[in-house]
């Protein structure tokens, strides 16, 4: 069930000349924002999960979002949660491939996938027992490399024995 609360901001000037603000809570609503609507955090990862986790379409997770939730998002509105989402990751997908890189043993692999604006992209992956990092590209070695992780790694590769490998 969604639930929708109205934040109604009031300002006046009294007698004296000063400027009163009423207040909201945190996070809902800061002053000069164009943003009529704003989502709660499980819309948000809803979404995002939908369309990155589930892989399909972002104007899809849209659509299931109106359906199945009664919760209108549009396509921008989501690309922008992806993206926010992504660069809050940086850091952490910086540590992730360091330790792949010192692994004993990684597996890779790849597998096609469409991408938007892409004709020939593949999902690359490189795992562990714990960790798993993806990325696309090509299917070209210097599209392997550039995940970042294998170019330095001195351990054993698992791999399915692709010649970019």
């Amino acid at each position: 069930t969604v639930t929708a609360t109205d934040h109604t901001v009031v300002e006046r000037t009294c007698g004296c000349g000063q400027t009163h603000t009423g207040t909201v809570p945190d996070g809902v609503f800061t002053k000069g924002s164009t943003n009529p609507v704003m989502f709660d955090t499980s819309v948000k990862v809803l979404a995002v999960g939908l369309a990155e986790c589930g892989q399909i379409p972002v104007k899809a997770a849209c659509n299931w979002l109106d359906g199945m939730v009664g919760v209108r998002v549009s396509e921008g509105t989501v690309r922008s949660w992806i993206t926010d989402l992504a660069a809050g990751l940086d850091e952490w997908d910086t540590h992730v491939v360091e330790l792949l890189r010192q692994a004993p043993v990684v597996g890779a692999d790849e597998t096609p996938i469409k991408v938007e604006g892409h004709k020939n992209a593949y999902a690359h992956v490189a795992v562990t027992a714990r960790l798993t990092r993806f990325h696309y590209g090509g299917r070209a070695k210097k599209d392997i490399i550039a995940g970042g992780v294998l170019e330095n790694h001195s351990g054993v590769l698992v791999c399915d024995g692709l010649s970019s490998y």
